[in-house]
């Protein structure tokens, strides 16, 4: 008999036991030594995960560990490999003895978009869950000054984050993706966008962001206190390289020209750019 956290299921190939579980690091890698046919394990994929269970933005989806009735690991080391390198304990669900030819249709679905997700997390169709653009954008505000070391995050963390701070992202989206002055897309640049998103989000002076993009997008320049943003504007309009560390840089660019207009002060050195002034996202 199925005990309190665990069920037997009867299908067309055979009975399966479904069974809810905490899964230590250790349990992990022993699940893991079942892994002996699955495909190649991609770490950065491994990293993402980590990341977000690390910093309390993983959730379980209800999708399970997959072992077969052959013994075989057929879905979930990922998850597993990431359970170990965090350090922490998951609490998932796990199919056992699933026969074998229902254990080979796995993996076999389209990848899901931004947008896709976010109307089945049941959010609003807002303009920005249909530009990829402004996830990127977000994606890179959320690493901030770790973008090359810092691994990506997933999609559901992502959005978590744009539901939280949806006036950030109307914000983004109205004066950089959604401006058709915005210099032929020359200055829709993701390391722009995620300054400007940390920016809002972290309290930065609503008028004089709005003035901050404004000079961005027209290059008008109506006062001395106004020309680090010129400059800042120069640097995204000729930026070309699309690196991590180049994207790096230009983010924390970003991040110093709006730190000066801020202070009112007139110079600013972005060549040597490399304090990260407005962090909502903590990833330690």
């Amino acid at each position: 008999m199925a005990g309190k956290n665990e069920m037997v299921v009867s299908t067309k190939s055979g009975e399966l036991k479904i069974v809810v579980m905490d899964i230590t690091p250790t349990k992990a890698k022993n699940l893991l030594r079942m892994n002996t046919n699955n495909r190649n394990l991609r770490e950065g994929r491994v990293d993402q995960y980590a990341c977000d269970m690390k910093t309390g933005h993983w959730y379980a989806n209800g999708m399970p560990i997959v072992i077969s009735n052959e013994g075989e690991l057929k879905d979930g080391q990922h998850r597993l490999q990431a359970c170990i390198k965090a350090g922490v304990t998951l609490k998932n669900c796990i199919i056992l003895y699933l026969p074998e030819e229902q254990a080979n249709c796995y993996d076999v679905g389209a990848n899901r978009s931004a947008r896709d997700l976010a109307m089945y997390m049941g959010l609003d169709d807002s303009p920005f869950w249909n530009c990829p653009a402004m996830y990127g954008a977000v994606n890179m505000a959320m690493r901030g000054e770790r973008l090359v070391s810092w691994a990506s995050v997933s999609k559901p963390s992502v959005i978590q984050v744009m539901q939280e701070h949806r006036d950030a992202c109307a914000f983004v989206y109205r004066w950089i993706y959604g401006s058709g002055q915005a210099q032929k897309k020359l200055l829709r640049k993701s390391p722009y966008a995620a300054a400007v998103f940390n920016a809002y989000a972290t309290g930065y002076d609503i008028d004089k962001l709005t003035n901050f993009v404004a000079v961005m997008i027209h290059g008008i320049c109506a006062d001395v206190s106004e020309e680090p943003i010129i400059q800042y504007r120069d640097i995204v309009l000729t930026h070309k390289a699309f690196s991590k560390m180049a994207q790096r840089q230009l983010y924390l660019q970003g991040q110093e020209a709006l730190h000066t207009y801020a202070e009112g002060l007139r110079k600013v050195n972005l060549k040597n750019a490399d304090t990260e002034y407005y962090q909502f996202f903590s990833r330690d």
